[in-house]
Protein backbone atom coordinates (compact mmCIF):
# COMPACT_ATOMS: atom_id res chain seq x y z
CA UNK A 1 0.00 0.00 0.00
CA UNK A 2 1.39 3.33 -0.64
CA UNK A 3 1.14 5.91 1.74
CA UNK A 4 0.40 9.66 0.71
CA UNK A 5 3.41 12.02 0.81
CA UNK A 6 4.32 14.28 -0.97
CA UNK A 7 7.19 15.45 0.84
CA UNK A 8 6.73 19.08 1.00
CA UNK A 9 8.26 18.77 4.76
CA UNK A 10 11.22 16.93 3.68
CA UNK A 11 11.58 19.60 0.41
CA UNK A 12 11.38 22.70 3.23
CA UNK A 13 13.65 21.30 5.09
CA UNK A 14 16.38 20.98 2.53
CA UNK A 15 15.66 24.46 1.06
CA UNK A 16 16.02 25.70 4.84
CA UNK A 17 19.18 23.81 5.08
CA UNK A 18 20.89 25.54 1.87
CA UNK A 19 19.48 29.42 2.51
CA UNK A 20 19.27 29.60 6.01
CA UNK A 21 15.88 28.87 8.75
CA UNK A 22 13.51 32.22 8.06
CA UNK A 23 14.44 32.75 4.53
CA UNK A 24 12.02 30.35 3.20
CA UNK A 25 8.29 31.05 2.97
CA UNK A 26 5.73 28.04 3.16
CA UNK A 27 2.87 29.03 0.82
CA UNK A 28 -0.56 27.01 0.32
CA UNK A 29 -3.45 27.87 -1.74
CA UNK A 30 -6.68 25.95 -0.32
CA UNK A 31 -10.45 27.08 -1.65
CA UNK A 32 -8.72 30.09 -2.52
CA UNK A 33 -7.46 31.07 1.28
CA UNK A 34 -4.28 32.26 1.63
CA UNK A 35 -1.96 30.65 4.15
CA UNK A 36 1.12 31.47 5.05
CA UNK A 37 3.67 29.52 7.12
CA UNK A 38 0.75 27.52 8.03
CA UNK A 39 -1.55 30.74 9.48
CA UNK A 40 -4.41 32.00 7.44
CA UNK A 41 -3.35 35.60 5.51
CA UNK A 42 -4.71 38.34 3.49
CA UNK A 43 -1.49 38.72 0.63
CA UNK A 44 1.88 37.33 0.75
CA UNK A 45 3.87 39.39 3.01
CA UNK A 46 7.27 40.94 2.19
CA UNK A 47 9.79 39.13 3.89
CA UNK A 48 13.44 40.91 3.89
CA UNK A 49 16.13 38.72 2.54
CA UNK A 50 13.78 36.01 1.92
CA UNK A 51 15.52 33.37 -0.68
CA UNK A 52 13.05 30.57 -1.72
CA UNK A 53 8.81 30.51 -1.43
CA UNK A 54 8.04 26.40 -0.92
CA UNK A 55 4.15 25.04 -1.32
CA UNK A 56 1.39 23.41 -2.79
CA UNK A 57 -0.20 25.66 -5.47
CA UNK A 58 -0.87 26.78 -9.03
CA UNK A 59 0.82 29.38 -10.17
CA UNK A 60 -2.32 30.91 -11.57
CA UNK A 61 -3.72 31.02 -8.22
CA UNK A 62 -0.45 32.49 -6.60
CA UNK A 63 -0.24 35.12 -9.23
CA UNK A 64 -4.13 36.21 -8.64
CA UNK A 65 -3.37 36.50 -5.15
CA UNK A 66 0.09 38.67 -5.94
CA UNK A 67 0.76 39.38 -9.55
CA UNK A 68 4.63 40.81 -8.51
CA UNK A 69 5.25 37.41 -7.77
CA UNK A 70 5.55 36.24 -10.89
CA UNK A 71 8.65 37.89 -11.24
CA UNK A 72 10.32 35.24 -9.10
CA UNK A 73 11.87 31.92 -10.50
CA UNK A 74 9.38 28.74 -9.79
CA UNK A 75 10.37 25.23 -9.19
CA UNK A 76 7.88 22.86 -10.00
CA UNK A 77 7.33 19.31 -9.33
CA UNK A 78 4.96 17.20 -11.08
CA UNK A 79 4.01 13.65 -9.94
CA UNK A 80 3.62 10.74 -12.46
CA UNK A 81 -0.45 11.36 -12.51
CA UNK A 82 -1.13 6.99 -12.39
CA UNK A 83 0.85 7.51 -8.79
CA UNK A 84 -1.44 10.83 -7.82
CA UNK A 85 -4.72 8.43 -8.59
CA UNK A 86 -3.43 5.66 -6.80
CA UNK A 87 -2.28 7.03 -3.45
CA UNK A 88 -5.40 9.54 -3.64
CA UNK A 89 -7.66 6.93 -3.93
CA UNK A 90 -5.64 4.91 -1.08
CA UNK A 91 -5.92 7.94 1.38
CA UNK A 92 -9.74 7.98 0.02
CA UNK A 93 -10.55 4.95 1.40
CA UNK A 94 -7.95 5.28 4.44
CA UNK A 95 -10.27 8.46 5.07
CA UNK A 96 -13.38 7.43 4.67
CA UNK A 97 -13.21 4.08 6.28
CA UNK A 98 -14.40 2.66 2.63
Amino acid sequence: MQIYKMGNYSFRSSLEDMYGVGKVMHLEVINDKLFVNNFKASKIPVVPNLRAIHGTFTYAEITKLNPDIAYYPFVIWLRNPVDFIISTFFLSAIVTGK
